[in-house]
């Protein structure tokens, strides 16, 4: 039976031809899909940027023109390159004897691209877009030109009021310089408090408008790049504009990056790291040496006390015994605070003369308790707190008016309760969270206290005949604690934990504006306002 083989020679081509066929398969697959991602993994210089913006950087790299490279600028403005891809590494400067050193990174909310066609701050994206760019428009139609600011916005909290600054510089590490001209010069500032107080409501008209310290700095071209950092050291006079920004107790400090074509100009455009999203994750740090606050030792034994103001002072009281204390405060305290505070040390009884903002010490403790129980009582009406259970499991609870449903049935919680004399008591919070600390208005309409209802501790107000009640502050993590309201109902003290210490705050009762009490180095706390 005759058989039909094919030639060896014949077999040999047609695997050569499987081989062939093979590897343009493999090129081809490598190509289209191994090397884009590599280069994004790798950065081949520029991670992938948000959608349209890469596309636009890519086209504007292409057709720049090969200019002269400018001369160094003679303006000093330190910077450090990194010949590869690896995670800049920054050189903390050397530590003078007895400093302390803080390097502060802003949240993801507080640094930003604002562009002039969105106007709002794209929060989120690891892009710190400066410049200006053509970009397609979203129907394709055409091109169109979108100017571009950096906002950065860094927390003080972590640095004490009193430090002495010894150096400070912020550090900004490049993203993506393909949208960069040959020549050009960015602008970054410093600006003043009423930007950094009004970061969360900052859009790109008013970041442009914004008023600058007159601190600033220029980084030309030839200083960017990616993965390279520049370290703008902050001079002398920089820093003692920081300083006056401490002992004020100004919560953050606010720049402004701006580009030389960036804003009516043509098109020139650099990326910074936000350190947020798929980028490289350097984020722009505030690096500070200080030297800290000393504390205030406490008067020796014999010697007068060296507080700025001894409002009152007593005789020393007898061991403690079951005798009432006295029907009413001494007239000096009236309309001051006392308050905690461990500036001597261990916790001492302080006044705060809120009008002067003069501060002294109190021997004594008995006004303290006195006045605790005088706004807890108004009238025939008397306000508390009762443990109970926080309710069932199907139960629902109301948090700034809207329905939620209790999170844990099992366990207790403390409620404020009010009682009129000769009546039950009743409760007047709603039941799934713990509130305490209730504190009566001096006209015995309000109750002030502190919930838990948002996750943390805020200050709320609920009317005793429960036809209203209000959220007063609002914190992502902070704390606020032990109310107390004025002698005329129009505000309410308290102490917050916001600036990293506890401190005192005044918040106005029909606006919900708060500001600082007293700028203080110490913690000061559990306040309770003199009626």
């Amino acid at each position: 039976m005759a058989t039909n083989k094919m030639p060896r020679e014949h077999e040999l081509e047609r695997w050569l031809v499987y081989g062939v066929v093979a590897f343009l398969i493999a090129v081809v697959t490598y190509f289209a899909f191994v090397a884009p991602a590599v280069r994004d993994e790798l950065g081949d210089g520029v991670p992938t940027l948000e959608p349209g913006i890469s596309d636009a950087l890519l086209r504007l790299a292409a057709t720049r023109t090969a200019t002269a490279t400018p001369a160094p600028s003679t303006t000093p403005r330190p910077t450090r390159g990194a010949g590869d891809l690896s995670a800049p590494t920054v050189v903390a400067p050397t530590s003078l004897p007895g400093a302390s050193s803080i390097t502060i990174a802003p949240s993801e909310r507080e640094v930003a691209s604002f562009d002039s066609l969105d106007k709002l701050p794209a929060y989120g994206e690891r892009s710190l877009l400066v410049g200006r760019l053509q970009a397609q428009n979203d129907s394709g139609s055409g091109d169109r030109h979108t100017d571009y600011l950096g906002g950065i916005a860094i927390s003080l909290r972590r640095v004490p009021m009193a430090a002495r600054l010894s150096y400070a510089s912020l550090e900004l590490t490049g993203l993506s310089d393909l949208g960069i001209q040959d020549q050009g010069e960015w602008t970054v500032e410093l600006l003043d408090e009423e930007a950094a107080q009004g970061w969360a409501d900052q859009t790109f008209d008013s970041l442009l408008a914004a008023r600058s310290t007159g601190i600033e700095w220029l980084i030309r071209t030839s200083d960017l790049g990616t993965l390279r950092s520049n370290i703008l050291e902050f001079s002398e006079q920089g820093r003692e504009v920081l300083q006056s920004r401490l002992a004020a107790g100004d919560e953050r400090v606010a720049f402004r990056i701006s580009g030389e074509g960036g804003i009516g100009g043509q098109d020139n455009l650099f990326v910074w790291d936000t350190g947020y999203g798929p980028g490289f994750g350097s984020r722009p740090v505030l690096r500070l040496q200080y030297f800290a606050p000393t504390a205030t030792p406490g008067p020796a034994p014999g010697e007068p006390t060296t507080v700025p103001l001894v409002v009152w002072e007593a005789e020393p009281s007898p061991a403690p015994s079951p005798t009432p204390l006295p029907e009413a405060v001494p007239r000096e305290l009236r309309g001051n605070i006392l308050f905690l505070s461990d500036r001597f040390g261990g916790p001492e009884l302080m006044v705060l003369d809120v009008e002067s903002g003069r501060v002294g010490r109190v021997t004594q403790s008995w006004p303290y308790g006195l006045s605790v129980q005088r706004e807890r009582s108004v009238g025939d009406l008397q306000v508390g707190t009762k443990e109970v259970p926080c309710g069932s499991g199907d139960a629902t609870i109301l948090v700034d008016g809207d329905p939620q449903q209790n999170p844990d049935p099992a366990r207790r919680c403390n409620q404020v309760t009010i009682r009129r004399e000769g009546g039950a008591e009743e409760e007047l919070t709603p039941n799934g969270f713990i509130h305490y600390d209730p504190v009566l208005s001096p006209d015995g309409t309000w109750v002030a206290y502190v919930s838990q209802a948002s996750g943390n501790d805020e200050i709320w107000a609920h009317r005793v005949d429960r036809t209203a009640y209000r959220r007063l502050t609002d914190n992502e993590w902070e704390w606020d604690k032990h109310p107390t309201w004025s002698p005329d109902g129009t505000h309410i003290a308290f102490w917050s934990n916001r600036d990293g210490r506890k401190q005192l705050f005044r918040l106005e009762f029909a606006t919900g504006v708060v500001e600082r009490l007293l700028a203080s180095p110490y913690n000061d706390w559990d306040p309770v306002w003199v009626r």
